[in-house]
């Protein structure tokens, strides 16, 4: 029973260390492509005299928080944001704001520029969760194989004992490599 446990706690924390090792690689590489393309969509907006003043925002472009950034501009813009569609007419009917309208954003809500800014700025904060969470995960499961590990002389003389502890182990290692899906999934997108 003792090489039982023996092989399987290290088994499961070298397989879970590579596994995520592996993830982290593909997710790293997505984050760049998305940040690249959100930096991209962001230079189509140019300098955006109604947020030059915004502290939040200023932070917010500094720090390369996208999804702040994404919510300031909305909420700032001088044109009404459109929640799926951008139909010029309806918004050319609202005549005390027609002198806000701005060609530059007319032009980026026409072109769908904004609306791929927010879906980049969502997959990317989708993502830093996900990986965040998975993290987490994985780390303590790897802390539990490893601490199963340190204590299979004592764990292995108890017939019982051991086998509920592998039982939990490779039921923790299971659910952790299921939190993987969501993130699989947000870079997927």
């Amino acid at each position: 029973m003792e090489n039982a446990c023996y092989y399987t706690f290290s088994t499961i924390s070298q397989t879970l260390a590579g596994a995520f090792g592996f993830l982290v690689a593909v997710v790293l590489y997505q984050i760049q492509m998305v940040t690249g393309r959100l930096e991209n969509l962001r230079t189509r907006f140019g300098h955006m005299e109604h947020l030059a003043d915004n502290k939040d925002f200023t932070q917010a472009e500094n720090d390369s928080d996208w999804s702040t950034m994404g919510i300031l501009m909305e909420a700032n813009s001088p044109l009404p944001m459109p929640p799926n569609a951008f139909e010029p007419e309806d918004l050319l009917n609202h005549e005390e704001q027609r002198h806000h309208y701005e060609p530059k954003w007319r032009a980026l809500l026409e072109g769908g520029y904004y609306d791929r800014f927010i879906q980049h700025a969502r997959q990317l904060a989708s993502i830093k969760k996900g990986l965040e969470r998975s993290l987490k995960g994985t780390g303590a499961t790897i802390g539990l194989s490893l601490a199963l590990l340190m204590f299979t002389p004592l764990i292995a003389g108890h017939g019982w004992l051991a086998w509920v502890c592998l039982v939990l182990d490779v039921f923790f290692a299971s659910l952790c490599l299921w939190s993987y899906f969501p993130l699989v999934n947000s870079v997927t997108k």
